[in-house]
């Protein structure tokens, strides 16, 4: 017999035990007999075992339990306990069978069954913290849905109180996004192809939600059914980050496209990768003709152009760089390019970007104010009557031919000369070129630099013949830029 067999008084002493026992224990009959039984039992299952032979006349329990073993190993073993009546003595009878060998043959299947509950529980842990439940939707069943209970978190739904009903969901979805999802499922479920859809829930708290439903749809079955199996995400977050983004690329795109000047973003390889619509204006080409094409190649002198971008790569800008921009009909606009490189988050240089000033009209003014200057130069030289240009120190700082005609002097030695100082050397025999009522003149002379012309006074000057000559001069006091000037 492969079973234990005890039998024990009211008091819990052992009365009798078969040799199975003494085996299982490790003990021998004399040493068990009169010993109290809940010795055989491990500290921590006895509040259970003497509820199991807890009972009266003609009752039993069954149930697993463990026993001391020899040498303090534990056996498992499965306990039967009935209870009866000899000759008016209440008695206890324990049966023990033991389950090593089953333990023993049972702990890979257990591991199996393990094993699924474990990833299971390691699915639904993983899927709440990446925001992922699972779904499946069966329209051959009464209940249509199955939620998990992290896709009812995400929906804002009690698993208990969830019926499963399609109509239940969508109550859940945005109206406004409700017919394109309705199309979406029916598309997916009649050609058998995947669903992916990304749309707005209204919980029953009243927040707006954003989710990602995708599924796939499972064969046809005998009776032509099908169903979906499926994964949502609250992608809430992900939404709010993505509009904060086109947001401010919008807003960027805007400051650029509201620049009067061209603006370009150049590649390494001097391809052009974006422009604004000035550049549009300025070169004939629409936005997607210049994209992918040379940068230089919209200038007169490509090489000088290729030069600047250069620079800015190198030195991580350029700045003031002239050019001469060629429109699609031929016409030249002159521009001044400065550019710089912009780069990722991580520092890598991506581009370079160059704005352009056009700087035409400024050219042309240039050019005017030159061709002004030599006019002016050329009446003054060519004058009939002799004119001076004079410092408010009393320098003569140009004069014509007809005044170096008149004084007899030539311009490099009339240069030399002061007008009206005591400073300047005499020119000839102690005596200046003007004559003692200029020199006296000088508070005149220099009201005269301040207020602007005044009637001219009687003056003369000596020749370089040496003949004194009277002459009314005219007198006038210009103001430049560069400093107020005198000119005679």
């Amino acid at each position: 017999m492969d079973k234990g067999v005890a039998t024990i008084s009211p008091a819990g002493v052992i009365l009798s035990v078969n040799p199975c026992l003494c085996s299982m224990t490790g003990q021998t009959a004399v040493e068990l007999v009169g010993s109290a039984v809940l010795d055989l039992i491990p500290d921590a299952c006895r509040p259970t075992f003497a509820r199991m032979i807890d009972m009266d006349v003609g009752g039993g329990a069954r149930g697993e339990i463990d026993l001391s073993g020899p040498d303090g190993v534990t056996v498992p073993v499965l306990l039967a306990v009935g209870g009866f009546d000899l000759d008016g003595t209440f008695l206890r009878s324990l049966v023990l069978t033991d389950l090593t060998a089953q333990r023993a043959a049972d702990a890979p299947a257990a591991k199996a069954h393990e094993a699924p509950l474990q990833q299971h529980a390691f699915l639904e842990r993983a899927q709440q913290i990446l925001g992922l439940g699972w779904w499946t939707y069966d329209p051959a069943r009464e209940k249509m849905l199955t939620f998990s209970p992290a896709a009812c978190e995400i929906f804002g739904l009690i698993p208990a109180e969830f019926d499963g009903k399609l109509e239940s969901l969508s109550s859940l979805v945005h109206p406004d996004d409700l017919p394109r999802i309705n199309e979406a499922y029916a598309a997916a479920l009649e050609g058998g192809t995947p669903y992916q859809a990304e749309h707005r829930i209204v919980r029953h708290d009243g927040s707006l939600r954003w989710v990602l439903m995708a599924a796939v749809v499972q064969g046809d079955h005998a009776d032509g059914s099908k169903r979906m199996l499926g994964i949502c995400q609250d992608i809430t977050d992900r939404k709010r980050i993505q509009d904060e983004v086109r947001a401010a690329a919008i807003y960027n795109r805007s400051l650029i496209e509201a620049s009067l000047n061209p603006m370009v973003t150049i590649g390494p390889d001097g391809m052009i990768t974006d422009v604004n619509i000035a550049t549009e204006q300025m070169t004939g080409y629409a936005r997607a003709e210049l994209l992918g094409t040379g940068f230089s190649d919209y200038f007169t002198e490509p090489d000088q152009a290729r030069a600047g971008y250069e620079q800015a790569f190198r030195d991580g800008n350029a700045r003031d760089c002239p050019l001469e921009l060629r429109h699609r009909d031929g016409h030249i606009t002159s521009v001044l390019y400065n550019a710089a490189v912009y780069r990722d988050p991580s520092g890598q240089v991506l581009g370079v970007m160059a704005a352009a000033r056009d700087v035409t009209q400024v050219k042309r003014a240039e050019a005017a104010l030159r061709e002004s200057e030599m006019q002016l130069r050329d009446l003054f030289d060519n004058a009939q009557v002799g004119m001076g240009v004079v410092a408010l120190n009393g320098d003569l700082l140009r004069i014509n031919s007809s005044f170096c005609q008149t004084t007899g002097y030539s311009a490099s030695r009339r240069s030399r000369c002061r007008s009206r100082q005591q400073a300047a050397p005499p020119l000839r025999g102690g005596r200046h070129l003007f004559d003692e009522e200029t020199l006296s003149a000088q508070g005149r002379w220099r009201h005269l630099c301040r207020s602007g012309p005044q009637p001219g006074q009687r003056s003369g000057w000596q020749a370089a013949a040496g003949r004194w000559h009277h002459a009314r001069p005219h007198r006038a006091a210009p103001r430049r830029s560069r400093g107020p000037g005198a000119q005679c």
